[in-house]
């Protein structure tokens, strides 16, 4: 098969700072694929790239090329035009990040006899001078004493994707969306007082989440506004701390005392909005506990704000219960807690409701809470909220529906489908350690005195 068909030194131009990463869209082959994790992960599928006269090893970044190299669209021997990439480097080695690829035709050889590019190649291209003309724009500097902020002469360059980030870069720059941001926490032990905030940040390419520390606090808490856009560079990456959030990335950030945070004023930042992908309510029983979920569906009731105390630190909590409906013909109750128990609108009529990132607990069959690490939104103005309501009101109010959970702390009556068993039926079930929930009549024939109370 003709060389022609792909782009003449196309893989030595992936480095040269001459090249526009904007235009520059090459017709390469893939020669080979290791599948190393799909999506959201520091995990990269590794690809063997080649213009027919040299190859070298690529990565691909993001949800959208993940998904078609897992369901084998880009496959062994494809030709594709590489339609958005990033380079980036480490180690003073270079790479070639791929976001997207539009597939063109799929030979069934390798085209020519492509030599593997060296390192020193790579270099020498790099090292290759040009003019670069600087873009200008009016930008917004957040940053205060110690903390530097962008240069005058306008937006930062080499711009990142968020899944490229790893521990060993230290020159970079990121473009997200602070689709999150939350309140600021304080803690008190041995070792002293402090503060802290968080924010879930956003990109095409995925998510990440960035803390700031008690200074940090004080000099970017009230700069940084949740839905906007910002550049953000040299904070300290680092393995996630899965216990404390549910963002699909192995690392997190950590603000330090040289981040720069710009705020972006493109009117068009070519950012995307917050990514959702919902689960059916009916579909809650096959997740696990503990796992968290994106949920929507119409509040059907609404019960009224409680308060408990903590048993573990004896603060005063308030937390309030809200059923969720949706088309599955299921309905859940979701559990608000805080601020968002005490300032939700109970006057509104069957609004709909969003929760990104919602606890899921088997207490009670199947419940969702509305934790820290999740993302609430009251009748969000988008398609499958105008929709859902739409069908609430044209149908949805009026069907049956299978109910999730028990109906302890809701206003309203029904209760979670369990069926009747004696004793012996439950003993000769021989039950696993996923909960299992019935009825039962029974008399009780003793009951113990000593510590009955714990």
């Amino acid at each position: 098969m003709s060389q022609n068909l792909l782009t003449p030194n196309g893989i030595l131009r992936f480095f040269n700072p001459s090249t526009n990463t904007d235009t520059y869209k090459p017709t390469v082959q893939i020669n080979a694929i290791k599948k190393c994790g799909a999506g959201g992960g520091a995990n990269k599928n590794k690809l063997l790239v080649s213009d027919g006269a040299h190859f070298t090893t690529m990565l691909s970044v993001g949800d959208d090329i993940d998904k078609v190299i897992a369901d084998d669209t880009v496959k062994k021997n494809a030709i594709v035009k590489i339609e958005r990439y990033n380079v980036t480097s480490s180690n003073n080695k270079h790479f070639v990040l791929i976001l997207e690829v539009a597939i063109l035709s799929y030979p069934e050889q390798k085209i020519g006899n492509p030599m593997k590019l060296t390192d020193e190649q790579i270099q020498g291209e790099v090292n290759k001078t040009t003019s670069v003309n600087s873009v200008s724009s009016t930008v917004s500097t957040y940053s205060t004493g110690g903390m530097a902020g962008a240069t005058p002469s306008g937006t930062p360059g080499n711009i990142y994707p968020i899944q490229s980030l790893n521990p060993y870069q230290n020159k970079w720059t990121i473009k997200a969306r602070v689709t999150k941001k939350s309140d600021i926490r304080t803690w008190s032990n041995a070792r002293g007082e402090g503060k802290l905030f968080s924010l879930e940040l956003m990109d095409e390419s995925g998510e990440i989440r960035c803390t700031g520390f008690t200074e940090a606090v004080d000099k970017f808490y009230n700069l940084v506004e949740q839905d906007y856009v910002y550049y953000i560079s040299r904070c300290s990456l680092k393995t996630a701390n899965k216990q404390y959030t549910a963002i699909k990335n192995d690392y997190e950030m950590t603000i330090n005392s040289d981040t720069t945070i710009v705020k972006c004023e493109e009117v068009d930042t070519g950012v995307p909005q917050i990514k959702l992908d919902f689960t059916k309510i009916s579909d809650l029983e096959s997740c696990e506990n503990n796992s968290f979920v994106d949920i929507i569906g119409i509040a059907t009731d609404m019960g009224d704000v409680q308060s408990l105390t903590a048993r573990s630190s004896g603060k005063q909590l308030t937390k309030r219960e809200v059923k969720l409906q949706d088309r599955s013909g299921a309905a859940v109750s979701l559990t608000l807690w805080g601020n968002d128990a005490e300032k939700f609108d109970t006057a509104l009529t069957y609004p709909v409701i969003s929760v990104k990132a919602a606890k899921v607990s088997d207490f009670g069959g199947r419940s969702l809470s509305v934790s820290f690490n999740s993302t609430l939104q009251v009748n969000p103005d988008n398609e499958v909220s105008h929709e859902l309501k739409g069908w609430y009101e044209s149908s949805g109010k009026n069907e049956t529906v299978r109910q999730m959970s028990s109906s302890q702390g809701m206003g309203g009556g029904g209760s979670i489908e369990t069926a009747h068993k004696t004793f012996v039926e439950v003993k000769e079930a021989k039950l696993q350690d996923k909960p299992e929930y019935f009825s039962n009549n029974a008399a009780i024939v003793f009951v113990k005195k000593d510590n009955c109370m714990y």
